[in-house]
């Protein structure tokens, strides 16, 4: 799934014609693919099966993939563990152990916990998909097709004066917007 649209792209900028829809197409592509690369975790939905998971005696197990959309089946040992023994934390990928409204934990052993669960956006969030769209303007004006400006800090004007470029790999609201999604945990 691209994290952005040829059309999205186009409207942002005002662009009208079809002459670069091509070029467009791949740095779509191309930073859908770093950005998921980054975040270190998957946005479009996924059905999780047999996740595997080691009993630490702790209350919180944590699974690899968020948000959690739909029914979660955990297994204990080979053991369904009925659902009324665990709280669903959907938007942080945890399962909380609570027994009878009582906290509880999960029982140690190497991976002897089996997950299977729905996750993921079924859209692309909105801060995400413009994030997107503006590093693919961003990669655009780096190539021949946009403002033959690949390499370079600045540029003195026609007119007089000067104009600056950004020279990292994301623009500083896109890197923020990405931080805010990465995937920092340790498993």
């Amino acid at each position: 799934m691209a994290l952005t649209t040829l059309a999205k792209v186009k409207a942002h900028r005002g662009i009208t014609d079809a002459a670069n829809d091509a070029l467009l197409t791949t740095l779509i592509d191309s930073v859908s693919q770093r950005m998921k690369s980054f975040l270190r975790r998957a946005i479009e939905p996924e059905t999780i099966v047999a996740e595997l998971h080691d009993g630490r005696h702790l209350d919180t197990l944590t699974l690899r993939a968020y948000p959690i959309t739909g029914t979660v089946v955990v297994r204990e040992n080979g053991v369904v563990i009925p659902s009324t023994e665990y709280v669903v934390l959907a938007a942080l990928g945890q399962l909380v152990r609570a027994e009878n409204g009582c906290p509880g934990v999960w029982e140690w052993g190497r991976l002897n916990h089996s997950v299977d669960y729905p996750a993921g956006f079924a859209t692309v969030p909105a801060d995400l998909e413009l994030a997107a769209t503006r590093q693919v303007l961003y990669q655009l004006l780096e190539t021949a097709a946009g403002d033959k400006r690949l390499g370079n800090r600045g540029s003195v004007l026609d007119a007089g004066g000067t104009r600056d470029y950004v020279t990292t790999e994301w623009l500083p609201g896109v890197l923020a917007t990405l931080e805010s999604y990465r995937d920092g945990r340790v498993y």
